[in-house]
């Protein structure tokens, strides 16, 4: 089965890396110990995407740390849909779209770390994604096909942050050393549209896949791709002490590069946070 990866011609190489590190830093942990959920569905929530060269815009986006973004989903607002609540959720894409107008592109919702959308023009429910547990290992079955699904820890993240890789399966074991795809609590499918089908193998609503560079909560930085790439946790180091495989007290600066000392002034991330150092 053809990877969505393959569509991203020029992340593609950074793409595998990810894999290969997201597999090579998977931790068994109890599902007891896991109580840092971070939640899918948040008024002010944004994801700031890269796409494939051929939807370039000729003036880009730029997130909150500079960094050039193509397109972005923002989710704000309430929309009551068969008695539920619902967020709603908009989509500027110039090179898609033609213009820079916020597009509404679906609602979602969120019932106990289960993600759901339902798309502009529709009224029935979609399944997404299922974020309880992603540090555990499972063998799934969804319409009569099984997946393996690997957890692992984002060992790049300040903050504690888990995600899953996706694989076909047979008879309870992984058959297939290419993933499916990638997902991180909070964020979705990082190297596809985050809001496209968990299970569902199916073309991208958009016709290509996206990149996310980051995502944010106001000024709170959740997600930044650098960190996917990041060296593997060291074990051994006091939990109490340490947040992924960084201090608490670590910094880091703008472009997600975690410092080797305390800052003199300037902005800078801790714990997710951007902080000004005085």
């Amino acid at each position: 089965m053809k990877s969505v990866f393959i569509q991203l011609r020029r992340v593609s190489h950074t793409v595998m890396v990810l894999l290969l590190c997201c597999i090579g830093t998977v931790r068994a942990v109890a599902q007891e110990g896991y109580s840092k959920y971070c939640p899918f569905v948040e008024e002010g929530k944004m994801w700031y995407c890269m796409a494939p060269d051929s939807y370039k815009n000729d003036a880009p986006l730029r997130d909150p740390l500079g960094r050039r973004a193509d397109c972005v989903f923002t989710m704000r607002g309430d929309t009551l849909i068969n008695s539920k609540e619902y967020k709603k959720v908009f989509f500027m894409f110039e090179g898609y779209y033609g213009d820079t107008e916020q597009h509404y592109y679906c609602a979602a919702r969120e019932e106990a770390s289960r993600v759901f959308r339902i798309e502009a023009d529709a009224q029935e429910k979609e399944f997404l994604y299922d974020f309880n547990s992603p540090e555990e290992t499972l063998i799934l079955t969804r319409n009569g096909r099984q997946f393996a699904r690997t957890g692992y820890r984002v060992s790049g993240a300040p903050v504690e942050l888990w995600g899953f890789v996706l694989h076909e399966a047979q008879n309870g074991e992984a058959v297939t050393t290419n993933g499916l795809g990638t997902w991180v609590e909070g964020v979705g499918s990082h190297v596809s549209n985050p809001f496209e089908k968990e299970f569902a193998q199916e073309k991208p609503k958009l016709g290509i896949s996206i990149l996310v560079a980051s995502c944010w909560k106001g000024d709170e930085l959740l997600y930044l791709y650098d960190w996917m790439v990041a060296p593997t946790v060291v074990d051994g180091l006091n939990p109490s002490t340490i947040i992924g495989n960084h201090s608490a007290q670590d910094y880091f600066d703008l472009q997600g590069r975690r410092l080797t000392q305390k800052p003199q002034r300037g902005l800078y991330i801790q714990q997710g946070r951007k902080v000004m150092v005085r």
